[in-house]
């Protein structure tokens, strides 16, 4: 078996700690890994910005960092690199926070071994690039299906006001399901395309002092329509006129939308209500409906991905 070499950028502000980890990688029995320490995080982004490496090894409590905003800010600047995240014994529960957030895995400090070491870094690196390689899947696909479901779009609304004068209400109906099933097609394009910048990190948020009560009237707006056909009662329950955030726009409406879309598919009677709750601190925003609602089995499973 032919010997792998990884670059890894060792983040540790304790010097005996960063002795044992080195030691433990020099004896690894099947990779070869090349450390570059750093006892500080400022030293470690400026590592990174000047050096290519594999693998961030990170200790989570430094010296100028502490906790998950180290994870943050490496992410920040290198969020195509894995991370494994250092521990004390009774950090158990920040290591498994910090996997939530982004690290590939975690590792005690006093529990660690040089197999354990080998194995974690080497899992880890090998995750994160079958993870690049399916976003960037997932990116062409997306881009490729895009311009002809476009150009068959147009051709179809052409079509449909050159004979719209001599077409039947039946044929009319028939012309419409093809562009039903596009724009069907063109959302789950849109959520494949966000998921995978929310996995690599590259969802930047563009924050402006918006009003939210204006949003919320838009989103429903935008069902008007339907809520009309199927004789549901769509409407803002909210006392204010202005009630000003500091968010992005365009993800708060896209969010708002999605969750009256939802509201509206799964409620046959009744209404489908946006309610905005004004705080001192914080805005609540829900969607109640008089729908068959959620099995209790089936909350843990809300937030995974493409779950219905």
């Amino acid at each position: 078996m032919s010997e792998k070499n990884f670059k890894v950028l060792h983040l540790e502000d304790d010097t005996g700690h960063a002795k044992l980890i080195r030691a433990l990688l020099n004896d690894a029995r099947f990779t070869h890994f090349e450390v570059t320490p750093a006892q500080t995080l400022r030293e470690a982004l400026d590592l990174l910005k000047k050096n290519e490496f594999d693998i961030i090894l990170c200790d989570l409590g430094l010296s100028d960092s502490h906790g998950l905003p180290t994870l943050h800010k490496l992410m920040t600047v290198a969020s195509h690199l894995p991370i494994v995240a250092l521990t004390g014994t009774f950090d158990s529960s920040l290591g498994i926070d910090a996997m939530q957030v982004g690290a590939e895995d975690y590792l005690i400090k006093d529990q660690v071994n040089a197999e354990a070491l080998e194995r974690s870094l080497c899992y880890s690196i090998e995750r994160k690039r079958l993870e690049l390689l399916k976003n960037d899947f997932v990116n062409i696909v997306s881009h490729e299906l895009r311009t002809p479901l476009t150009v068959i779009r147009e051709a179809i609304f052409l079509m449909k006001e050159d004979l719209t004068d001599i077409m039947k209400p039946e044929q009319k109906d028939i012309m419409a399901v093809p562009v039903r099933n596009i724009e069907r097609l063109n959302r789950v394009l849109n959520d494949l395309l966000d998921i995978s910048k929310l996995e690599v990190g590259k969802t930047n948020l563009q924050k402006e002092s918006v009003n939210m009560v204006s949003i919320a009237q838009d989103a429903i707006a935008l069902f008007a329509r339907k809520a009309h056909e199927r004789r549901l009662n769509l409407k803002l329950a909210c006392t204010l006129s202005k009630v000003e955030i500091q968010a992005d726009k365009d993800k708060v409406t896209q969010i708002l939308t999605n969750l009256i879309s939802n509201a509206m598919k799964f409620t046959d009677s009744g209404s489908v209500e946006v309610i905005l709750e004004d705080a001192p601190k914080y805005l609540t925003c829900r969607v109640s409906d008089t729908g068959q609602g959620i099995a209790q089995d089936d909350l843990p499973k809300i937030f995974r991905k493409f779950q219905q």
